[in-house]
């Protein structure tokens, strides 16, 4: 506790009764602040400690009431209470024998003080207070009794204590987050030692099974004799590709959800690319006896991965043939502004409106029932999804059923862009 020196304090009497010093001295002066102090009479001394916004009370030497605050009686809960003359230890019959001690060397004359200490009240409620207690002096010198000032600073403690679990629940969760981090990253280092061994394995055979069926259809070791079997081989090859387009289509979605995909980008031209994806499925348009064309201008640059941009328009080729008629029509133009934009356009069986916010979640397929023969599973989309964003770009989708379907890819330019449109059929 700090303590500081006493203060004197005027005589408790109705009105002045020695006459004033010699009115040379500043003290003897009636109209001197200090004569003011020191003869000041109890009814405006009672005034000022009563109306004062605090909670202040005046005790003699035998702690009992002299005068108080409204503010002591609205704190500690005494509001209609006349407290003139009761002991403050009746009135408080809870007060902690730390508090008396501190009272008795107070009225010794040594002041005491506080920061904040709490009253554990016998209803056990707690109240926090910052107190000061001060011995005051009569006119002859002795001590009168004392004085003392309380804040109760209960709110700015709970506020405290709120903080003070907040802090430690905020570390709990941390720590929480760390160890699930740590959990997480071990199962992304497993998952992704688990996609390479299933890669491998599955990739393995059957690029053995595609290379045989290349070599069966293209008769290169002399004719097969049935042409039966020529056909087979032919479904065999078809078959193969699918699955190994569909096998790397899982692992790079797994790849990009556990973040071990990673981009090769270069400023390209995305007019060659878009042709050249097209040429890739060309033939599987064909089969459906379906038209495919091509616009592209020349010179729209982006800084993409062209490997994997590929990728993206293939996966939407595959989509818009798969669930195109035969004899319909697919159109892919390159155009653009402030970017460049794939454009994929169908004569398709369309989207129903509630189902296009479903089209692009992992293994989720949006298709009625007509087309449930159909090979795939769900990813060509999520991945072109993805592959799009890591790019920067974004993607959509406007679609009706017996309207067809048009996805907009949009990428960031990167250099110049002359404009000369090539169409290829």
């Amino acid at each position: 506790m700090d303590r500081d020196n006493d203060v004197p304090f005027p005589a408790l009497t109705e009105a002045p009764t020695a006459a004033p010093p010699d009115p040379v001295s500043a003290a003897g002066d009636p109209r001197s602040p200090l004569w003011l102090y020191t003869h000041l009479p109890l009814d405006i001394l009672r005034l000022f400690v009563e109306r004062v916004p605090a909670a202040v009370a005046l005790f003699d030497t035998d702690m009992r009431y002299v005068l108080h605050s409204r503010r002591w009686l609205t704190d500690y809960g005494l509001d209609g209470q006349r407290l003139a003359g009761r002991s403050h230890y009746e009135v408080f019959p809870d007060l902690p024998e730390r508090w008396k001690a501190a009272h008795r060397r107070c009225l010794a004359g040594s002041p005491e003080r506080a920061r904040e200490d709490c009253f554990e009240r016998a209803d056990g409620t707690r109240m926090w207070l910052r107190w000061d207690t001060v011995p005051w002096r009569r006119a002859d010198g002795a001590i009168g009794g004392l004085l003392m000032f309380t804040e109760t600073i209960t709110p700015e403690k709970a506020w405290e204590h709120a903080l003070a679990e907040t802090d430690r629940h905020l570390n709990a969760l941390l720590q929480s987050w760390r160890v699930e981090r740590i959990r997480a990253e071990q199962a992304s280092e497993a998952k992704a030692n688990i996609l390479a061994t299933m890669g491998h394995e599955l990739r393995t055979p059957l690029n053995a099974i595609i290379g045989y069926a290349e070599l069966m259809k293209s008769q290169i070791m002399g004719p097969i004799g049935n042409p039966k079997y020529a056909e087979y081989s032919d479904h065999i090859l078809t078959g193969g590709l699918q699955l190994l387009k569909l096998l790397n289509d899982i692992l790079d979605l797994s790849r990009i959800d556990i973040g071990n995909y990673v981009l090769n980008k270069e400023s390209l031209d995305l007019a060659p690319l878009v042709r050249e994806g097209a040429a890739l499925m060309r033939s599987m348009a064909a089969d459906k006896n379906q038209t495919l064309t091509v616009s592209t201008p020349v010179g729209r640059r982006v800084f993409g991965d062209p490997r994997a941009l590929k990728q993206v328009l293939v996966n939407l080729l595959s989509n818009a043939i798969k669930y195109t008629p035969p004899s319909g029509r697919i159109d892919v133009r390159l155009s653009g502004g402030d970017s460049a934009v794939i454009e994929v356009r169908d004569t398709g069986i369309g989207i129903p409106a509630h189902a296009l916010k479903d089209v692009f979640e992992p293994f989720v397929r949006v298709q009625p029932p007509a087309t449930a023969g159909e090979s795939g599973i769900g990813v060509g989309l999520p991945l072109a999804r993805h592959l799009v964003e890591m790019h920067g770009g974004t993607i959509a989708i406007d679609s009706a059923p017996g309207r067809g379907t048009t996805v907009i890819v949009a990428l960031p330019v990167h250099g110049p862009e002359p404009w000369s449109a090539k169409p290829v059929e």
